[in-house]
């Protein structure tokens, strides 16, 4: 099998597919193979990438349009490299990136590096991942979690992280099927649950901003479509700090602090929005009355860290 299995989602990505995939067999590392999934791409996006002529690239395409989440778990089902690796189907990497991740992990089961910005005038501009500098993630799974989950000192995106797929297998590691954060919950799973997480100042990555691209163009989702992503936000939650190691009272202590902070990060701008006003008291509780004759969201612990994440909200305002 190969050393490394990169994986890219794709939707309607013509423009700049054979740019991203150019990058990658461009490789000075070139043990590796390269999963397209196809989203229903309606443009020339599959047949570019099935043009290629290269026994390491393994092109799928998706039965229905669904979210990028279910893309990236089936690439990692069907990956069969030591290491994953993700990327954005618009975006490239330096020619010595996969060299640069593959001698720089180690004993490490995740590392984190940084990456350049490319400009709409295709200028590159270095781009830190939160905190740059080289060092290794505290052994003290709760000390990290604070450090570095709930003051966010690391960045969340796929494409920083290089990681062991049997570490991912272990763990059970995977994108919940939620409308957006998806990678913020990967995070969380990867900073309670790996022994070794090292951070590199390797700079490997090209991360292109794309007006067109719909991995850039995130459209409006309402308040109740944030809703109804709960129950799967709080069940990967609280299956993550289940399978944390530490003790049973630093569970307990720990897990409001984790709930909080995602879920206000998921809501973000929609809680800002119906609470400024943008939304009246009326709208809200209709829309809270009618899901919650939802079974998912009647669960109690549901409607617990629902009512808490808005209160504490209301009570910061």
């Amino acid at each position: 099998p190969p050393r490394v299995s990169i994986i890219i989602p794709m939707f309607n990505v013509e423009k700049y597919i054979a740019t991203c995939i150019d990058s990658i067999l461009s490789q000075t590392f070139q043990d590796f193979e390269l999963i397209v999934i196809d989203d229903c791409s309606a443009d020339r996006s599959f047949e570019i990438v099935a043009s290629y002529d290269d026994p390491r690239i393994h092109l799928f395409q998706n039965i229905i349009h669904s979210e990028r989440s279910f893309s990236r778990n089936f690439g990692i089902q069907v990956a069969r490299g030591e290491f994953i690796y993700f990327m954005d189907s618009d975006d490239a990497i330096l020619p010595k990136a996969l060299e640069t991740l593959v001698a720089a992990i180690e004993e490490s089961e995740v590392i984190l590096m940084n990456s350049f910005l490319e400009n709409r005038e295709g200028v590159l501009q270095y781009k830190y991942c939160k905190d740059p500098d080289p060092r290794i993630l505290s052994a003290d799974i709760k000390e990290r979690i604070r450090k570095e989950y709930l003051t966010r000192n690391v960045e969340v995106t796929p494409w920083i992280r290089f990681q062991r797929r049997d570490f991912l297998f272990k763990n059970e590691i995977y994108f919940p099927l939620i409308t957006r954060k998806e990678d913020v919950l990967f995070n969380l799973a990867e900073i309670c649950l790996a022994k070794k997480i090292r951070v590199i100042d390797g700079c490997c990555y090209i991360w292109r901003v794309n007006r067109e691209s719909t991995t850039r163009t995130i459209p409006e989702i309402s308040l109740r479509e944030v809703f109804r992503s709960l129950p799967e936000a709080i069940q990967f939650i609280n299956r993550v700090i289940q399978a944390t190691e530490i003790s049973e009272t630093d569970k307990i202590e720990i897990k409001s602090e984790i709930e909080f902070v995602t879920i206000k990060g998921y809501f973000n701008l929609h809680l800002r929005g119906a609470y400024g006003g943008r939304l009246k008291i009326g709208e809200i509780d209709s829309i809270l009355n009618e899901l919650l004759r939802d079974h998912k969201l009647s669960d109690p612990n549901v409607i617990r860290v629902l009512f808490n994440t808005l209160a504490k909200e209301l009570i910061r305002k």
